[in-house]
């Protein structure tokens, strides 16, 4: 069974190893006073993670009706067991943005796939050969699920405090990898729970419903704003905490920031190839062929993963004045 363990005082960990579901390692945090509990994250749909929450609680004597979720953001291995901890009696916070993404589950649209070049009819066949995989799966471990909307909950927003077990968590709110991230800072102790604004692995940007969000530009400013924050160690929620004093909060800033460069010349050398112009899914096929990043490996459906990032980026160069961008059939085509 997986077990919550004490990192810092009244904070506790519970990480999810990698290889059952996602090639990377899953975090979610338990914050106690007396017996009252904020669960941060509850990790994807399963019922050994399920087990664990009820366990931890059970060890560490906090009663769930005085629990909250902080989900910090709409994605399935975030929120995946908000339902059996909402049904222990713990209270959801969530950002309302969030929410709405999280109870229509998160995949791109069937506009955004044909503005990525996708055919509308084909992707409709996709969602439905994920859908029939589903089948048979028990609610409780079906990996790709959307919260359920009757669930209640409490809306909350960047700017807002919560005091719990002696720290105060001033909620931080970053754009990019989803519509409305929430991260917790604790300004006197000097940590933040960064969510998945800043792993060790570059996080692979969702696009949204609308085509001018700025997406990839928001997640810099993020990086931007946790690089000046007075902050000691991060605790993300997937893989390893991150020190300042080791160097590791820096590194991996510049890493996801060299690599979201080195994306940018391969696309920019390779659009240069294409006198008419080109679709995110004809670089993103490109890219899936030639494999040039080993934490794009083929999981579920890669092509799909891989044209999330890839059409979030080109996008990005438009904002650095590197493409120009027309829609053709619905199609968004790239040029120099």
């Amino acid at each position: 069974m997986f077990e919550f363990v004490e990192i810092m005082p009244n904070i506790y960990k519970c990480t999810i190893p990698s290889g059952r579901v996602l090639k990377y390692s899953t975090n979610i945090y338990l914050v106690k006073e007396g017996q009252a509990g904020l669960l941060i994250d509850t990790g994807y749909a399963s019922s050994d993670i399920r087990a664990a929450i009820q366990h931890g609680l059970q060890k560490l004597d906090i009663s769930p009706d005085k629990t909250r979720i902080f989900v910090t953001h709409g994605h399935i291995d975030h929120y995946g067991n908000v339902d059996f901890c909402s049904q222990l009696g713990m209270q959801l916070l969530i950002q309302p943005a969030e929410h709405k993404q999280a109870i229509m589950l998160e995949t791109m649209s069937t506009k955004t796939a044909v503005l990525c070049g996708l055919d509308a009819g084909y992707y409709e066949e996709h969602l439905n050969r994920v859908s029939k995989a589903l089948a048979g799966t028990p609610v409780q471990d079906q990996i790709f699920k959307p919260l359920d909307a009757q669930i209640p909950y409490q809306a909350i927003e960047a700017g807002e405090t919560i005091s719990i077990g002696g720290y105060n968590l001033e909620v931080r709110g970053y754009r990019g990898h989803s519509i409305c991230q929430l991260c917790l800072y604790e300004p006197k102790h000097k940590f933040l729970f960064s969510a998945d604004q800043l792993l060790v692995d570059t996080v692979p940007v969702i696009v949204s419903d609308e085509i001018d969000q700025h997406l990839v530009k928001s997640f810099m400013n993020g990086l931007d704003d946790i690089e000046n924050l007075d902050c000691e160690l991060v605790l993300p929620g997937h893989s390893q905490a991150l020190t300042k004093a080791g160097g590791e909060i820096e590194y991996a800033i510049a890493l996801i920031k060299a690599d979201y460069q080195r994306l940018i010349d391969l696309l920019r050398s390779w659009i240069s190839e294409e006198a008419e112009g080109c679709t995110a899914l004809d670089m993103a096929c490109r890219l899936y062929k030639t494999g040039p990043y080993e934490y794009l490996e083929p999981r579920l459906e890669p092509k799909v993963v891989m044209l999330y990032k890839v059409f979030s980026v080109l996008e990005y160069m438009r904002d650095l004045h590197i493409l120009q961008r027309n829609i053709v059939d619905g199609k968004a085509i790239y040029t120099l």
